[in-house]
């Protein structure tokens, strides 16, 4: 009989080497390490000496977080979309002292990251991936996938904050910053992976053992959500491949044009130019095609995609923060992190069912800018209706709000 991986011989009987590992192979689970005893590791050093005044203002519940965890060398945060995640971290380095290195998921979250550190402070931060190596800076700024790829690399840094922590699950992230050497850790998240625990009989946060400490950032504001409207595209498509083939049902649904039609003039529908009103797609075609037939109507547009170039990018996403307007954008570039405030409005026109990447979504309308109301659309295909249920269960069990 042939060794597998977890498996070894003993006394001609197969013994267990890791129950946890068989056990997500046999039940067919993603390959994530959900660490149950490991405890993040942090060296021991005295306290630092903050070097900077800020300029930054927490509000009471903020306070009431940043005292819980300012003293300890590892917690996790969590927080709603809009809360001050950023804000907490900004505050924590000057508190602690010495350097920081900032993990962000994305290249844009890095972008706005260190505006706010330019913003709120006299800290000037690096950057440290797409080719820039700089890790001279007081606050070094990176990527989830440049940091677990080379952490080794980083040195002499006394802080470490991981934004989006909920990500930092698969064995080789949290490898990373396990073996990261630094005085104190912490992570920012705004939807928290959870397992359900059998003992106490409530679901309870994936990494909360890793970080040591779980606090929750309860705010007291009401949030700038109001309404929730949808739409039911109405259409069956020719049964020429298996109910369960999701891959050609995909293709029938992105070769359908008049489903595309109807989605332009849903949003033309029910929006005006003024404002910020973000639309998101999951197919790179769908953005090009969406922004070209907004631009021919003379509208502002604007466009967000992994494929454009950085400096392109970021043209367009600081003309839509000053102009306001339409902007277009793949679901995985801009579902998190995305930070705009006077975002109002936000389309998904794409199908959708997983509870935190819907949460994280809303989340780009959630921040509070005056007296804000903010209103989301969802595009609901016929053939879809299970998904759709999901997510008005979904959006009424965290928000409280009935879909209309």
């Amino acid at each position: 009989m042939a060794e597998r991986k977890g498996l070894h011989r003993k006394n001609m009987k197969l013994t267990l080497t890791n129950p946890q590992f068989v056990q997500m192979v046999k039940l067919g689970r993603p390959a994530h390490w959900i660490p149950k005893t490991v405890k993040l590791e942090c060296l021991e050093s005295k306290p630092l000496k903050a070097k900077h005044k800020t300029a930054i203002k927490l509000y009471p519940e903020q306070v009431e977080v940043f005292d819980q965890i300012k003293d300890h060398s590892a917690a996790l945060t969590e927080a709603l979309t809009g809360a001050g995640k950023t804000i907490i971290g900004i505050a924590l380095h000057e508190a602690w002292g010495g350097r920081t290195l900032v993990v962000c998921h994305s290249l844009n979250m890095v972008r706005q990251t260190m505006l706010r550190f330019t913003e709120f402070t006299d800290i000037k931060p690096t950057k440290f991936c797409q080719g820039k190596k700089d890790q001279t800076g007081e606050v070094v700024v990176t990527t989830m996938t440049t940091f677990r790829k080379k952490y080794e690399e980083f040195t002499g840094f006394d802080n470490l904050i991981v934004d989006e922590a909920d990500l930092a699950i698969t064995f080789k992230m949290v490898k990373a910053i396990n073996e990261f050497k630094a005085t104190r850790k912490h992570g920012f998240t705004g939807t928290t992976n959870t397992v359900f625990d059998e003992c106490n009989k409530e679901h309870r946060p994936v990494l909360g053992k890793f970080w040591g400490k779980h606090v929750e950032l309860i705010s007291t504001k009401a949030i700038p959500l109001k309404h929730i409207k949808s739409t039911r595209y109405v259409k069956k498509y020719p049964n020429k491949f298996p109910h369960h083939d999701w891959q050609a049902f995909r293709e029938a649904l992105d070769d359908d044009i008049d489903r595309k039609r109807a989605q332009l003039a849903y949003i033309i529908d029910h929006t005006i130019q003024t404002g910020h009103t973000l639309v998101l797609v999951d197919r790179v075609a769908d953005v090009g095609a969406f922004y070209e037939a907004f631009k021919k109507k003379g509208l502002n547009v604007y466009m967000s995609t992994g494929e454009m170039k950085k400096q392109d990018r970021e043209d367009h996403l600081d003309g839509f923060d000053k102009n306001g307007g339409y902007l277009f954008g793949v679901n995985s570039t801009l579902n998190r992190g995305y930070d705009q405030v006077k975002l109002s409005k936000a389309f998904i026109l794409f199908p959708i069912k997983g509870e935190n990447q819907l949460r994280q979504i809303i989340g780009r309308i959630l921040r509070h800018y005056g007296d804000k109301e903010s209103t989301l659309y969802l595009w609901n295909d016929s053939m879809l209706d299970f998904q759709f249920e999901k997510q008005k269960f979904i959006i009424k069990k965290f928000f409280n709000l009935n879909v209309s």
